[in-house]
């Protein structure tokens, strides 16, 4: 079974990169558009470690600032961690 976010993870979907590292990206989400960024932690899993997360955070805050609110929820795609930063 394909998994949208692994393939993101792997280059196969094409979006605006705001952020790479070893584990994680962040790019606009693709079902939300332009301007909801997106941040998927690399390792194909629905349940990160503390630090993953306290990671992903920073990231954001890093990236958008403290006015930036965080959706944690996992609507559509429920086997792959990722978070939303609602910046708009």
């Amino acid at each position: 079974m394909s998994c949208e976010l692994c393939d993101l993870v792997n280059g196969n979907i094409k979006t605006r990169l705001y952020y790479d590292s070893a584990d994680i990206i962040v790019v606009d989400c693709i079902s939300c558009g332009e301007g909801h960024p997106l941040i998927v932690l690399k390792r194909h899993t629905p349940k990160p470690t503390q630090e993953e997360l306290d990671k992903m955070v920073l990231v954001v805050r890093e990236l958008f600032g403290q006015v930036a609110r965080i959706r944690f929820d996992q609507r559509k795609i429920q086997d792959h961690h990722h978070i939303h930063a609602l910046v708009k």
